[in-house]
């Protein structure tokens, strides 16, 4: 009996390793992928970046002469008809390429929603409005007598500048729809020139009926300026982003005299004072790259 049972131990620990060994020789399962998730994209923070694009303007130059002094003696009605040739609209128009640098920052305050400030600053190139126009005004009662005034105008932005807000809504995590508003700046330069002539049927007008005067101004305006657009996170930290901004910068008055220094017969008009005033407003559209920190 009691060999019986050592037969039984020896025979059922032999099963046991066998079972033990056979399964060290079975391959081994690999543990199961377990993907890693994916960086969560976020638009709050720090960015900055270039843009270019163009920029377009239709401006009026409107110009307004008043006679102010007339030789005595002479046809009253003379210095309102001077006057009367050298006022005038003129259209400025002007078109060019602009391109800058931005900066600016983020806040995601709602899974949706993405609000921020940005500053920017561009260059502008061929943004000249130039244009001429000539008219004549009759003398009354002179017998023939008018005045010819041919006045010369342009209008110039040379950089625009602005600081706005900004508000959008996400309509894909990485796809922002945004409205934009705030301030903006620019350097202006306005010139307007006036040439004056008296061609006379009758004995209006003398030799010396020819004067001229002009003026410039050049300077730095503030107004505002409101847009929108769209920007892409295309890449992690990189966006681009196309964008439509109206601006508008304000009149501009250009003030300046055109003195008739020779006196005597045939000098109808000794003074003609001029005021060109002009609004400096346009349109751009740009194309930019942000890296966003």
């Amino acid at each position: 009996m009691r060999c019986f049972t050592i037969a039984a131990v020896v025979a059922v620990s032999a099963v046991a390793l066998t079972q033990i060994a056979s399964a060290a020789d079975l391959p081994r399962k690999a543990p199961a992928y377990i993907p890693l998730s994916p960086p969560i994209l976020s638009w709050t923070g720090w960015y900055a970046g270039l843009n270019a694009g163009g920029m377009w303007s239709n401006q009026d130059v409107d110009t307004v002469s008043t006679s102010t002094l007339a030789a005595p003696g002479l046809n009253p009605a003379s210095g309102p008809a001077a006057a009367a040739a050298g006022s005038t609209s003129i259209p400025a128009n002007s078109s060019g390429f602009i391109g800058g640098g931005e900066i600016g920052y983020n806040w995601q305050f709602m899974p949706q929603w993405v609000a921020g400030l940005e500053a920017d600053i561009q260059g502008i190139s061929r943004g000249n409005g130039t244009d001429a126009v000539s008219q004549a005004v009759v003398v009354p009662n002179s017998g023939g007598d008018f005045w010819t005034a041919t006045t010369n105008v342009s209008s110039r932005l040379d950089y625009l500048g602005t600081g706005r807000g900004r508000v959008g809504y996400l309509v894909t995590p990485t796809l922002l729809a945004f409205g934009t508003g705030g301030v903006a700046y620019g350097g202006i330069k306005q010139q307007t020139a006036i040439s004056w002539v008296c061609t006379s049927v009758g004995n209006g007008c003398a030799a010396s009926n020819v004067f001229s005067g002009g003026g410039t101004v050049s300077e730095t305006r503030f107004g505002w300026t409101v847009g929108a657009g769209v920007e892409w996170m295309a890449w992690q930290n990189w966006s681009l982003k196309a964008e439509y901004l109206y601006y508008d910068l304000g009149t501009v008055s250009n003030n300046f005299d055109s003195v008739r220094t020779t006196p005597g017969f045939g000098n109808g008009i000794s003074n003609v004072a001029s005021q060109s005033t002009t609004r400096f407003n346009g349109n751009i559209v740009r194309l930019g790259v942000n890296l966003h920190f």
